[in-house]
């Protein structure tokens, strides 16, 4: 009854699972493209990462986002270049490209002081554990993580690394402490409204159960994660799909999902997983004798894996081919279909699929009755299976050739080989069996220790909440007392304070006040005096500035006509008035900044001093550029006091800037005039 009750579970929840909303989270995106479009610099790069890391972006699209990332960075050296190593290297994580996902995150996090954003930062170690080949590898980057969240309790995407762990006991085989990591990233994830996160980790916790073998906590968690359908991501809806296709058995069922998945594919444009969604559609109908259908699916299996350079799957595809039309009775379609597999098979030099086909097609010729040919393939076969160590092939093989020589009405060598094949097989069960009962017994000593450390975990939890509750309670009541007799004495003190102010006291608080005011009254009139001067020195200054302007303005007309008559003069004429040019340039520029320096000193008399104290490693130069960015010359206007070009002005301005720590020009400025 119970069974009945859950296949029926199931089948409602795949109604609601496979319904075509694929495109829901659409808004998201386009909030994402909206800002992104508007960034510029390093948020431009974030922005483009969030696009990658979204879910929702076809393939091609990410490739032109992370071409992009490159183009900007090689245009701009300002730019954080590590923010790009993040972007293509997560790019050819998700292309499954890991060798060079490896080495661009590899060079990310070899610098990660020069990543800002720790949230990527996190996300790139994440990446890194996914990646790696090496168990050990990949633990030691999520420790990396642990290690940051243990400086920096504020440190973002702890989510992701409980999720990460998750993935790596998963791949493990340790599914319950993947499942303890899922339920601590679901209630992060939960507590940040993260949740396309919390809906990947449900399906990942009913992974873990059916691997398991609980199929009904499985369909517990593909219910909680449905319920969040229209927060996930594709690729979230992708693995959403893939789960609950191992969990439901109805066929009609299984090929809807498999459609929704090809459908999903095609969005994100992820053509291995819909070419293998495409074959698990095609051996669907091939269960079901739908050979026409299954032979559509198959030939379009075929072509994509041609265009993927995988040919083993297209051997597949095409030996899957020959059994439909052999099943059919269309032999001669079906040899040139297993010629083709078997030529792929030869070009590769595979044995085991080469052997493999070589069985499929014995067993067909012994179906058709030409047993001569049959019997040549087995003969070729008997050395390869008397030398292999897969024992499902021998199984197969021992199996076909019983059919065939119970077809040819040789029952004693039936009777042998048949015998041969139940010797095989009951001492692979008894091994089975054997494995199957310890793997049982470490699940059941696993989860009798699971379970005693949670009923330890509640009665630690119940006794120190009590000594908790204890030690507040002594504490409020304490807090409380104390509160009373300071409240009880400091009325008392107030009472005898005003008891002892008198008429006299009252005096000298109104003499005190007078006094006061006339003080204020004369501080008040030094500070307009002050201002009065300050602004005269201002005005001098600004006066100086304007006759220096001018000054240099005619110096630059003088300069410029003397260059013009250069043309019209001999060598030593030209000599002559390119070294006149130079010494006035040196002369003003040598006048301008002595009479700038001296006003700018009445005004400003411990600048130099300071800007030297603080920054010592500042030149002459740059002092001077200070002293006009203090006044809030702006940068024409210093050309024409220095007789310098801007590109000049802008250069110091750089080293300036560089040496004070400061990011920008505005914020530079403002930090001269706080000086």
């Amino acid at each position: 009854m119970k069974q009945r009750i859950f296949a029926i579970l199931l089948v409602v929840i795949f109604g609601r699972a496979v319904s075509p909303q694929i495109f829901a989270s659409q808004a998201k995106i386009d909030s994402l493209f909206s800002v992104y479009k508007k960034s510029r610099g390093n948020e431009r790069l974030i922005n483009i990462f969030h696009l990658v890391n979204s879910g929702d972006v076809p393939f091609p699209k990410i490739k032109e986002l992370a071409d992009e990332a490159e183009v900007l960075c090689n245009s701009n050296p300002d730019l954080i270049i590590e923010y790009y190593y993040i972007i293509r290297g997560y790019y050819y994580f998700l292309t499954k490209k890991k060798d060079s996902s490896l080495y661009f995150l590899r060079k990310a996090v070899s610098r990660r002081d020069n990543i800002f954003d720790k949230e990527l930062l996190v996300k790139a170690y994440t990446t890194l554990s996914y990646v790696e080949k090496k168990r050990e590898l990949s633990q030691k980057w999520l420790d990396t993580i642990r290690m940051l969240h243990q400086e920096d309790e504020n440190m973002p995407a702890l989510g992701d690394y409980y999720y990460a762990v998750a993935v790596l006991e998963r791949k493990n085989y340790n599914f319950l402490k993947a499942k303890y990591a899922l339920r601590k990233a679901i209630a992060i994830f939960k507590k940040e409204k993260n949740w396309n996160s919390v809906a990947k980790s449900y399906t990942m916790i009913a992974d873990c159960e059916k691997k398991l073998g609980n199929m009904e906590d499985a369909g517990k968690s593909i219910d909680k994660a449905l319920k969040l359908e229209s927060h996930m991501s594709m690729r979230v809806k992708l693995f959403f799909n893939y789960v609950l296709a191992g969990i439901i058995t109805n066929s009609e069922q299984q090929k809807k999902l498999y459609k929704n998945s090809i459908e999903l594919c095609s969005a994100l444009g992820d053509s291995e997983k819909k070419v293998n969604n495409l074959s698990g559609l095609a051996a669907q109908y091939m269960l079901e004798n739908s050979y026409d259908s299954a032979i559509y699916y198959f030939r379009k299996c075929a072509g994509l894996y041609d265009s993927l350079g995988n040919p083993v799957s297209k051997a597949i595809c095409m030996t899957n081919l020959f059994s439909i039309f052999n099943s059919k009775g269309e032999y001669n379609t079906a040899e040139k279909y297993a010629d083709s597999a078997f030529s792929i098979y030869s070009k590769m030099d595979n044995p085991y699929y080469r052997s493999y086909l070589q069985l499929v097609k014995a067993n067909s010729f012994a179906e058709q009755k030409r047993f001569d040919l049959a019997k040549q393939y087995f003969d070729k076969l008997k050395p390869y299976v008397d030398t292999s160590n897969i024992v499902s092939f021998k199984m197969q093989y021992l199996d076909y050739l019983t059919s065939f020589y119970e077809n040819k009405g040789d029952i004693s060598k039936a009777y042998a080989t048949y015998k041969r094949f139940v010797n095989l097989k009951d001492s692979i069960d008894a091994k089975n069996n054997k494995s199957k009962l310890d793997e049982l017994y470490v699940k059941y000593e696993t989860q009798q220790k699971e379970k005693e450390n949670i009923i330890l975990k509640s009665n630690w939890e119940k006794e120190r909440q009590k000594k908790i509750i204890a030690y507040y309670f002594w504490g409020v009541t304490f807090l409380l007392l104390l509160v009373a007799v300071i409240l009880f004495l400091s009325f008392r003190h107030n009472m005898m304070q005003k008891r002892k102010l008198t008429q006299e006291n009252i005096i000298r608080l109104r003499w005190e006040k007078e006094l006061e005011n006339q003080k204020n009254i004369s501080l008040q009139k030094e500070k307009e005096i002050v201002e009065s001067r300050l602004q005269a020195q201002k005005d001098i200054l600004q006066s100086t500035n304007l006759s220096l302007l001018q000054q240099s303005q005619l110096s630059e007309f003088l300069f410029t006509s003397l260059k013009s008559l250069r043309p019209y003069c001999n060598k030593e004429g030209k000599q002559e008035i390119t070294s006149n040019i130079a010494k006035l340039q040196s002369i003003s520029k040598e006048k301008n900044w002595r009479t700038f320096e001296q006003n700018f000193l009445l005004l400003h008399p411990d600048f130099f001093s300071r800007l030297e104290e603080r920054f010592p490693g500042l030149t002459n130069s740059e002092k001077k550029i200070c002293a006009f960015m203090k006044l809030g010359l702006s940068t024409p206007e210093m050309c024409q006091i220095t007789l310098q070009s801007k590109l000049t002005i802008y250069r110091y301005k750089k080293s300036i800037r560089e040496k004070l720590g400061q990011e920008d020009n505005e914020k530079l400025e403002d930090f001269i005039k706080g000086i």
